[in-house]
C-alpha cells in the first residue's frame, strides 16, 4: 500500500471529503508536531481553503475545545475495566495508567489545557467522574476528593511533562498518593460522631 506524500508546504492531498474526525486528527498532529495551531496551517495540512474548516468549526477555541474531548475523552474507555475492579486502588491505578498515557501521548495539548480553565471544563468533568468511579464508596468528604483529585492530576502531569519513565519508580510514588487518600478516609471514620 503506497502512503501519500506530502508536498514541499507539509500539505496533504485531499482525499475524500473533509470530515469532522480528520480535522480533529489533523489539528492533533499539528499541535504536537509543531507546537501551535492555526487554521491556515491546518486548511495547508488538509489541502482546503481556511474558510471549509471554519464550516465545522466556528473559531479556534471551539476547535481547541473539540480537540481536547477527542484526545482526552479516550480515558472514558477506562469505565468498564474500572468497573470491575474490586478495590479502589486498583481502579486508581488503572485511571492513573490510563491518564498518563493520554497526557504523554499529547504533551502540548496537555499544556494548553492545564493554562486553560474554560477550554479543559468537559474534560476535567470526566476525569472527577472516573475518579469518583476508582474512590467508589470509600468514605471522603467533597472537599477531600477533590484536593486528592488534584493531586494525582498534578502528579501525572508533573511526570509526564518531565517525561520521565513511567517503570516502578512510578508505581512507588502513586503509592504514596494512595496511602495519602486512605489515611484521609481512615481520619474521617473516626471522626465520625458515634450513633
Amino acid at each position: 500500500m503506497k502512503k501519500k506524500r506530502a508536498d514541499s508546504d507539509g500539505a496533504m492531498p485531499s482525499e475524500g471529503r473533509l470530515s469532522h474526525d480528520k480535522i480533529l486528527r489533523a489539528a492533533v498532529a499539528v499541535l504536537e508536531g509543531e507546537g501551535r495551531l492555526t487554521m491556515r496551517r491546518l486548511a495547508q495540512l488538509l489541502g482546503v481553503d481556511p474558510m471549509a474548516v471554519y464550516h465545522y468549526f466556528p473559531n479556534k477555541d471551539a476547535l481547541f475545545a473539540a480537540v481536547a474531548i477527542h484526545v482526552f475523552g479516550k480515558i472514558d474507555s477506562l469505565r468498564p475495566q474500572m468497573e470491575r475492579q474490586a478495590s479502589w486502588t486498583d481502579r486508581l491505578k488503572t485511571l492513573a495508567r490510563g491518564y498518563m498515557a493520554l497526557v504523554r501521548g499529547a504533551p502540548y495539548l496537555t499544556r494548553v489545557l492545564a493554562g486553560d480553565a474554560r477550554l479543559s471544563a468537559e474534560v476535567s468533568a470526566c476525569f472527577q467522574h472516573l475518579f469518583d468511579v476508582a474512590l467508589g464508596d470509600l468514605e471522603l468528604d467533597a472537599k477531600h476528593r477533590r484536593a486528592s483529585m488534584n493531586l494525582l492530576v498534578d502528579f501525572i502531569h508533573g511526570y509526564a511533562m518531565a517525561n520521565t519513565r513511567a517503570g516502578a519508580r512510578w508505581q512507588e510514588e502513586l503509592a504514596v498518593i494512595e496511602h495519602g487518600i486512605a489515611s484521609l478516609a481512615a481520619a474521617a471514620r473516626t471522626s465520625r460522631p458515634a450513633r
